[in-house]
């Protein structure tokens, strides 16, 4: 019993101390001034894609323009086929097209994207990427379109 009263005890004399309000002011007074120029830029992207199937062959051709002038300079190009089938790779900054070849088994469809990539910075700086479709009803016979 008696340590109950000495614990009541105790909360009444806290909650009877006045509350001490403690600031802080953090300051920084040593200003510096810096002088120069900065140049943003980016990786163009790959223009007006294009695609062709081959029934024949049971292959699909994405073709493109290189990009417009400017920007970072480009390195090469990325590529991937995903959904259906899955593929990628990468392509010379010359590039303007890519062949895929379609599995001779399968039903569906898959995405195709495309992208210009730039060395210039650590990770690689990537365009924007331009997407097409690529339809497969068996290998046999393969379309294709870009939207």
């Amino acid at each position: 019993m008696l340590s109950v009263l000495a614990a009541v005890g105790m909360i009444s004399l806290l909650l009877a101390l006045p509350q001490l309000s403690r600031t802080t002011l953090a300051s920084w007074t040593n200003s510096e001034y810096g002088k120069g120029t900065f140049t943003a830029s980016s990786v163009r992207p790959p223009r007006n894609l294009s695609c062709s199937a081959n029934v024949i062959s049971g292959r699909v051709t994405f073709s493109w323009l290189t990009p417009t002038t400017g920007g970072a300079t480009r390195s090469g190009y990325s590529w991937a086929v995903s959904g259906l089938f899955t593929r990628s790779g990468t392509l010379a900054a010359g590039a303007t097209s890519v062949v895929i070849d379609v599995p001779t088994l399968g039903l569906g469809t898959a995405n195709f994207t495309v992208w210009a990539v730039s060395n210039v910075a650590t990770p690689e700086w990537q365009s924007t990427k331009l997407a097409g479709r690529i339809y497969v009803l068996t290998g046999l016979i393969p379309d294709c379109s870009v939207p």
